[in-house]
């Protein structure tokens, strides 16, 4: 008898990744509260930019 496992495949999302380019401080700083950064609320809008793409190096 042949067994076959039958796997899950990973669904795809279909959100878009937020344009944050275009969004103002207070919007990114919405969307890191979201998130749960810790010390967004004292970050500038290159830091928070940096923290919202995971480009930082944590």
């Amino acid at each position: 008898m042949l067994l076959r496992r039958y796997h899950k495949k990973e669904e795809q999302s279909n959100e878009v990744a937020p344009d944050y380019d275009g969004m103002k401080v207070p919007e990114l700083k919405e969307e890191a509260k979201k998130q749960g950064i810790e010390g967004y609320s004292e970050m500038k809008r290159d830091e928070l930019l940096e923290v919202l793409r995971g480009d930082s190096n944590e």
